[in-house]
């Protein structure tokens, strides 16, 4: 059974990885290492059933990590698709570092959550070396999948609806929905199972659930979105063309909006670029049909506006106002009071004292 999920893995990753593209990758890249955390898992599995390796821990814990690892992944995939632009990483390389740095402590310390043995003796046809520490990873692991699906739920919710990439949102909620409760469903299967909340004579019941569970989850597997949109019979009905001027901007409209990268004074067309999955030209070129800026001002232009934010909320009360040319992303404060006058035909300054100061004042 192990060798078919392995093949059919292998088969999805190899049909990805041969349509990746400039447009795609920028999601793409997270389902292909989602199917290579699940390969990793069956490869972990192969050498101890079959080439007679000694079972330990540690390759429980690996397990582990490689679960929670394609969980992550496909979170990243999902939220790319919606958002249309690469997603920040940085809460989930903090919450990974925080979970392992735990679980190392825990196991090799040997202070347990728990400190209660499970009576299940093998992990499918694996003998389970020890039921005390297996017990706490499979506490932890549940815990961490909870958290983890919890947080694909809240941003699905957030984004379904406002998502430019995907047309057929029905059809997209609904694997969404079901590939999650189907999740949620397993864990509690599988908590039943080794926590013992039933009689032992349920065991082998469960462990069927489990099995039918686990089959279904290989149907979400290959049914994935992301390979119907390479499917040229329906690639047009489940996801909107992203060749036209007004979806194209609409992407970096939102990408802009959520993660603020005009804050950075290095932020380059090719940085936008790479986390959109458009070209340059494409960039340009939709910037300029829609706003009449070339890239360079429509970002200075967001500049400006968080300045003009900064100085509403009582920045210069303690700080100059070169200060807020620095906070806002501009590389010098002259390319600032340019870009100020440019938008709004008069000094930050002045602004400042017309627009903000005078407001207070009448307050």
């Amino acid at each position: 059974m192990h060798f078919l999920i392995l093949l059919i893995q292998l088969a999805v990753f190899l049909f990805l990885l041969k349509q990746r593209s400039n447009k795609n990758k920028f999601h793409l890249d997270y389902f292909l290492a989602h199917i290579f955390c699940l390969i990793l898992i069956i490869l972990i599995y192969i050498p101890i059933k079959h080439l007679g390796f000694e079972i330990t821990n540690t390759y429980f814990h690996l397990g582990h990590i490689f679960t929670t690892m394609s969980l992550i992944f496909i979170i990243f995939n999902i939220e790319t698709s919606l958002k249309g632009y690469k997603v920040n990483k940085k809460k989930f390389i903090y919450f990974v570092a925080v979970v392992f740095t735990l679980c190392f402590l825990l196991f090799y310390s040997e202070n347990y959550i728990l400190n209660y043995s499970t009576r299940q003796t093998v992990f499918y046809d694996i003998k389970i070396p020890d039921p005390l520490v297996y017990n706490e990873m499979v506490f932890l692991h549940q815990g961490i999948k909870f958290i983890l699906g919890m947080y694909l739920l809240i941003v699905f919710r957030l984004n379904i609806k406002k998502s430019i990439n995907i047309k057929k949102k029905r059809i997209y909620s609904l694997w969404v929905y079901s590939l999650t409760i189907c999740g949620f469903v397993c864990m509690v299967l599988n908590a039943t199972l080794v926590y013992g909340f039933l009689d032992q004579e349920y065991d082998s019941l469960l462990f069927n659930i489990i099995n039918i569970f686990i089959g279904i989850n290989l149907i979400f597997f290959t049914l994935f979105p992301s390979v119907i949109f390479y499917s040229p019979v329906i690639i047009k009905a489940v996801f909107v063309s992203s060749t036209e001027d007004v979806t194209n901007f609409s992407i970096i409209k939102l990408f802009f909006d959520n993660e603020k990268k005009y804050l950075n004074p290095l932020l380059s067309l090719r940085f936008i670029s790479k986390n959109t999955g458009l070209n340059e030209a494409e960039i340009r070129s939709c910037i300029k049909n829609n706003t009449n800026l070339n890239f360079n001002e429509f970002v200075n232009q967001y500049r400006v506006n968080y300045a003009i934010k900064l100085m509403e909320s009582g920045f210069l009360e303690n700080h100059v106002m070169n200060s807020i040319a620095e906070k806002s992303g501009f590389n010098s404060p002259q390319t600032f009071y340019r870009s100020f006058a440019k938008f709004h035909s008069i000094s930050p300054s002045k602004y400042y004292k017309k627009n903000v100061l005078s407001n207070w004042t009448s307050e």
